[in-house]
């Protein structure tokens, strides 16, 4: 891939201003930009001031919070402008699997639309030693002990 650093790359404080800035670059009026739902909730508000219209794709915990590639067919449209891909993602912690994003990348071929990658919280790791039921328990058992010192 070659592109000019200068001219082709913009830094900015944070991701949400970087999406915001990206949103109103390539959204015209009433054109669609195809989010998870749940998801960030900041996303929709951005997508309308924009002038764009959010088409949502639900999940939910009985698959993972993982989005199948029929439902993306099901709300791509010739109004499609983009699609915001955060992973993990933020409230469920889901990380996006392989071949959603294989199905996403042919659709935006072929449907000519963005993907907008969101990995701000791509350095995330949560390691648990138990099981996090446990870890609740312990949790519990050492504020206890703390209050039982005080």
């Amino acid at each position: 891939m070659d592109f000019d650093p200068f001219a082709e790359i913009i830094i900015t404080t944070g991701a949400t201003e970087s999406i915001f800035s990206s949103l109103m670059c390539l959204i015209d009026p009433g054109e669609e930009v195809i989010i998870s739902d749940p998801t960030y909730l900041g996303y929709k508000e951005m997508i309308e001031l924009a002038g764009g219209r959010a088409k949502r794709i639900s999940v939910g915990a009985e698959n993972n919070y993982q989005p199948a590639a029929e439902q993306l067919k099901e709300v791509v449209s010739s109004k499609t402008k983009a699609l915001i891909l955060l992973s993990p993602d933020n409230p469920t912690g889901r990380i996006i699997n392989e071949s959603f994003v294989k199905a996403l990348v042919d659709l935006a071929e072929e449907y000519d639309f963005w993907i907008i990658g969101d990995d701000s919280q791509g350095h995330v790791r949560l390691t648990f030693v138990t099981e996090p039921e446990n870890r609740i328990e312990e949790g519990i058992q050492r504020i206890a002990q703390y209050l039982d010192r005080g």
